[in-house]
């Protein structure tokens, strides 16, 4: 729904929107709704667990990433709505960079601080929905509001979220100016526990 709302209001495909003011200005050179034919054999295979086996599920080279879906205007990825972006380390590492300055990186600044603060708020309030104790809802994020009933290190105001089907995880921490992230290519989503291991290591290399 935000995604047709962006084109209605820019006027143009989302992903040409996305292009110019979030892919190019980052530097996001690797970053899309649909892998490029040259690309490809960068891509990798998507696996799942099952019956303690780890099997192959979608070959890269079949992937639904491959070609824009039919149900999306410019977007991609799967059909059957779960439509998503392909991307690296590299470039996931510079946009949560930017979130950690607060929308500002290399000189180019894509958000308002104001902006980047009202996203990473808890708008959960009192209402229950938290994934862990301690934890709220920002706008697209999660949201570390106590950090001692958390319990797991990462600063109050921290934020985080954990994606299906392939897992990616990330956590942006800006009181101790630290990013760190997780692609697992692997579902189906149960590795909360990894992730909390994660978190706790990368903050244990803290030593200031």
């Amino acid at each position: 729904m935000l995604g047709h709302l962006v084109e209605t209001v820019s006027g143009r495909p989302l992903d040409e929107y996305f292009q110019q003011f979030i892919f190019g200005p980052l530097d996001m050179r690797d970053t899309g709704f649909v892998v490029p034919a040259e690309k490809v054999a960068r891509l990798t295979n998507h696996y799942a667990f099952e019956k303690g086996k780890l099997v192959c599920k979608e070959q890269a080279a079949t992937s639904p990433f491959l070609e824009q879906a039919k149900a999306l205007s410019g977007g991609g990825g799967w059909s059957y709505s779960y439509p998503g972006l392909v991307t690296t380390a590299r470039d996931w590492w510079r946009f949560m960079e930017m979130l950690g300055r607060y929308g500002r990186l290399d000189g180019q600044r894509l958000l308002s601080r104001p902006t980047v603060e009202l996203m990473c708020a808890d708008h959960l309030g009192d209402l229950p929905g938290a994934f862990e104790p301690g934890t709220g809802h920002g706008l697209a994020v999660g949201v570390v509001t106590d950090a001692a009933q958390h319990g797991q290190l990462a600063s109050t105001g921290t934020i985080y979220w954990a994606g299906a089907p392939h897992n990616t995880y990330y956590f942006v921490n800006f009181e101790q100016q630290m990013c760190g992230l997780v692609f697992l290519q692997n579902g189906p989503f149960g590795h909360l526990d990894l992730m909390q291991r994660f978190l706790i290591l990368a903050h244990q290399t803290i030593d200031e």
